[in-house]
């Protein structure tokens, strides 16, 4: 026992020892660790970890019929064009007199008529004279009527065209002032007389005569038309009925197995 002793002091002196020493180590990580805490905490970049793609087999897809969809057209916005050689050399090329093609079919004029424009002034002007023309030959009997000193060049005009100078037609200006029908000398003839009047202040064509004929009932048995050249001679008739005067008309008409009651008469221009 008294071996054990001395051999148990140093164990014992070892394992104080051993305890400062593991003291020591605790108060220097408790320093660090307060040092760190009051250190100021700084962020740096973190860079990620890289991950590496895990492979995915493609799943099988059954083939099926496809519908064509529509497909909808680009719109393109346009830009600014830049002026090419060309137009540059338009800008500063010298600008050279242009030769005029009469011949051609979109020639401009160049100091002269086209053959377009003078075809054009050439009709314009001969549709000038012939619709005064025109209408002097349609309107010439009208003329020569109001305008007597025209008469000879109107009459030399017609003449020319193959046209007559007539009296013109003024159906409103005649009137019949008295009519008169009854049986003639001989059996089977009528005698009509009529007192026909011209109110223009000029001659007019003699007009035509519907003559109708009705029995005592006012039915009609006969229509009968007088023509100028049945009830005036040919000498009186291109005259026309002079202006404002009164003109007696007396004809004969064959009236076999008729014996009229009633008569009615108007004047017309066939």
């Amino acid at each position: 026992s008294e071996r054990a002793m001395p051999t148990a002091a140093p164990a014992n002196e070892e394992g104080a020892m051993g305890d400062m020493g593991a003291s020591d180590r605790t108060s220097a990580a408790a320093q660090a660790a307060l040092a760190f805490a009051a250190a100021p905490m700084t962020r740096g970049p973190v860079a990620p970890e890289p991950v590496a793609p895990e492979p995915v087999a493609p799943e099988p897809v059954a083939p099926g019929p496809v519908a064509p969809g529509p497909v909808a057209p680009e719109l393109v916005a346009p830009g600014p064009a830049a002026p090419g050689p060309t137009t540059r050399a338009r800008r500063h090329a010298p600008v050279e007199s242009e030769a005029v093609d009469f011949f051609a079919p979109s020639s401009r004029a160049g100091g002269f008529t086209s053959r377009g424009s003078l075809f054009a002034a050439a009709a314009c002007l001969v549709l000038a004279v012939l619709l005064p023309l025109q209408l002097t030959l349609v309107g010439r009997d009208w003329l020569a009527a109001w305008l007597p000193a025209t008469r000879p060049a109107l009459t030399a005009l017609s003449e020319l065209t193959g046209l007559a100078l007539q009296p013109p037609r003024h159906l409103d200006a005649l009137t019949l002032e008295s009519f008169d029908l009854k049986v003639g000398t001989a059996p089977g003839l009528l005698s009509m007389n009529a007192l026909m009047r011209n109110q223009a202040p000029f001659a007019v064509r003699w007009p035509a005569m519907e003559l109708s004929l009705t029995d005592a009932a006012g039915a009609l048995i006969v229509r009968k038309v007088l023509m100028p050249g049945d009830y005036i001679a040919p000498a009186r008739l291109a005259a026309g009925l002079p202006g404002s005067i009164e003109q007696s008309v007396s004809v004969s008409l064959e009236a076999l197995d008729i014996q009229p009651i009633g008569y009615n008469v108007k004047l017309f221009y066939p």
